[in-house]
C-alpha cells in the first residue's frame, strides 16, 4: 500500500510541476481533497504541493531565463507570477540572485564554453 501511494504520489508531483497545478486544481485533477492531497504529500515527502508548485514555477523559469529568448515580464507571466516584481522578489528568496544576475551567469557560462 505505502509502495502504492509513493508512486500515486510521485506521478501528482510530476504532473503539478509540468503543468504548474495550483493544489486546489490539482487535488481536483488527481480525484482528491486538498487535505488529503497535503496530508499525503507531507508523509510521504515532507513538504507541500504548494512548495512542489513554486519548485515548477522556479524551474520553468530558469529553463526560460536560460534561452534568453523571453522578456522577464513574459517569464513571469508564463511562470503564474503576478508580475515581473514579484518574480524577481520570489525567484531571488529562492535562489540567491536575481532573475537577471542568474540569466547573466548562466548565459556568460554557456558563451565561455
Amino acid at each position: 500500500r505505502r509502495q502504492t501511494d509513493q508512486n500515486q504520489i510521485l506521478g501528482i508531483v510530476t504532473l503539478a510541476a509540468q503543468k504548474l497545478l495550483l493544489p486546489n486544481h490539482l487535488a481536483d485533477a488527481v480525484g482528491l481533497s486538498r487535505r488529503t492531497l497535503e496530508r499525503r504529500f507531507k508523509n510521504l515527502l515532507g513538504f507541500t504541493p504548494l512548495q512542489v508548485h513554486s519548485y515548477g514555477q522556479i524551474r520553468r523559469a530558469r529553463q526560460h531565463l536560460m534561452s534568453g529568448e523571453f522578456s522577464l515580464a513574459d517569464i513571469a507571466l508564463d511562470c503564474g507570477y503576478y508580475d515581473q516584481a514579484h518574480f524577481s522578489n520570489v525567484f531571488r528568496k529562492q535562489t540567491g540572485e536575481t532573475p537577471q544576475q542568474y540569466r547573466q551567469r548562466k548565459l556568460s557560462h554557456i558563451s565561455n564554453h
